[in-house]
């Protein structure tokens, strides 16, 4: 049997203000799939606060242990989160007199990734697959038929040597949760590709849809920088005390500069990183917010990533300020 979680509210437990935002609705959500012990497929575009769902869960329920994130790759396979097996080392090994006898045994070249080691220590944790729509189908349903059971194989290690590894490295051909609690899983997704239906089935869906109420954005913001300014994160230094009406109005002008990006087809429209960043290099200059209600506020280009949405959103805001 595995050990409960408690709760999950997406409220702080000692009335502190939330240093991550979520809604109701999508706070339960999350706790449904922890108590279900269902992995958690998390959606919406980049900049949206995804990954860092998980460092928000971690904190609130409490556990030792930091989240295990794992970025994905297109050439990642499942095995790869599991353990790894140096096969080059083991090669080198043979070829030198005193090593020989450790090069013949295939578990002396097998270490355990992250995930792996997750799941064999019975800990409490909380576990990310981040971006796993990147690698292909095979990698989505092996992972998690694996991750189902909580038990994966170590194809590497022959039956006639499982004694031994199991002896001198406490490792077996087939690796299992041993009891205790089981990590919580999420996967994360910018739907890059279409994930296989098996994979779909299995999981419960979360989209983290962009906040709709300019009060609720201004509550994101405002958490997250403080929690730069906290925790030491590169440039909190300068970021001094918020300005919590410099905040209000610069949420109300991105909001704008968002909106005719939606109508540009901004290649990348703005998001929750772009925002912060931008409202922090203006805790920087505080006497140069003129033209802040504006479509060109003062560093508008921070919120863009491409040269194609800069001059898009230039020429957008050109033709307002000039009209025909």
């Amino acid at each position: 049997m595995t050990q409960p979680y408690s709760s999950f509210t997406g409220m702080p437990q000692d009335g502190r203000p939330r240093d991550y935002v979520i809604s109701r609705d999508d706070a339960l959500t999350v706790d449904l799939a922890i108590r279900l012990g269902r992995p958690l497929l998390i959606e919406g575009e980049a900049g949206c606060g995804k990954t860092r769902l998980a460092d928000a869960v971690s904190r609130e329920l409490g556990l030792k242990n930091a989240p295990i994130i794992v970025p994905v790759r297109s050439s990642t396979r499942a095995n790869d989160l599991f353990y790894r097996f140096d096969a080059l080392r083991r090669l080198q090994d043979s070829n030198i007199a005193m090593l020989r006898d450790r090069a013949s045994h295939v578990h002396n070249y097998v270490t355990l990734e992250p995930v792996g080691r997750a799941i064999v220590s019975g800990e409490p944790r909380v576990v990310l697959i981040d971006e796993v729509d990147k690698a292909d189908m095979d990698f989505q349903n092996d992972l998690l038929f694996a991750l189902e059971r909580f038990q994966f194989v170590i194809d590497e290690i022959p039956a006639e040597e499982a004694a031994l590894a199991k002896t001198e490295r406490d490792l077996s051909p087939v690796m299992s949760w041993p009891g205790g609690t089981r990590p919580i899983v999420m996967f994360t997704s910018n739907r890059e590709k279409q994930l296989p239906k098996p994979f779909l089935r299995r999981c419960i869906y979360l989209e983290l849809k962009f906040p709709a109420d300019p009060n609720e954005l201004v509550e994101i913001v405002t958490a997250n920088l403080r929690r730069r300014r906290e925790t030491g994160e590169p440039g909190a230094e300068t970021l001094g005390e918020l300005n919590n009406q410099l905040v209000i109005r610069a949420v109300q002008s991105f909001l704008a500069i968002r909106k005719t990006a939606e109508i540009d087809s901004a290649t990348k429209k703005p998001a929750t990183a772009e925002l912060l960043d931008w409202i922090h290099a203006l805790h920087f200059y505080p006497d140069s917010t003129d033209g802040l209600d504006t479509l060109t506020p003062p560093f508008w280009r921070l919120l863009f990533r491409s040269a194609e949405d800069i001059s898009r959103h230039a020429r957008h805001a050109g033709r307002k300020a000039n009209p025909a």
